[in-house]
């Protein structure tokens, strides 16, 4: 009978959307690559919600690895910078609660200033 009640509480949790006990955040990690696709040592990770909130910066490892732990379920954008390279954003990647991510991150050559357009009329 005392099963039965816990099993009858547990769902009762489930159903109400109440947190359960233990339950962790989502783990982001990933790798930063060179555009020759070796390892990004030190590079700078930024992290935040996918509407600009909850900004996040850490640094990659000798690896280019790199892991932001227990954060919040939903979704996040991403980008890396090291040594004048920059990534592109990554966009809208999902996060669950109690799972990991996995993402690489590509740093590519900045491009040099445009020109100046001529002015008109001359």
């Amino acid at each position: 009978m005392q099963s039965r009640r816990s099993l009858l509480f547990a769902a009762a949790l489930l159903l109400t959307g109440l947190p359960v006990y233990g339950k962790s955040g989502g783990v982001l990690k990933g790798m930063v690559v060179n555009p020759n696709g070796s390892p990004a040592a030190s590079a700078v990770i930024f992290c935040q919600t996918a509407d600009g909130k909850a900004p996040h910066v850490i640094r990659s490892n000798a690896k280019g690895e790199f892991q932001f732990a227990n954060l919040p379920e939903g979704l996040y954008n991403l980008r890396a910078q090291g040594s004048a390279k920059w990534s592109e954003w990554e966009h809208n990647i999902v996060l669950r609660s109690g799972k990991e991510t996995s993402v690489v991150l590509r740093l590519f050559r900045a491009a040099p200033p445009a020109a100046a357009a001529p002015a008109k009329g001359k």
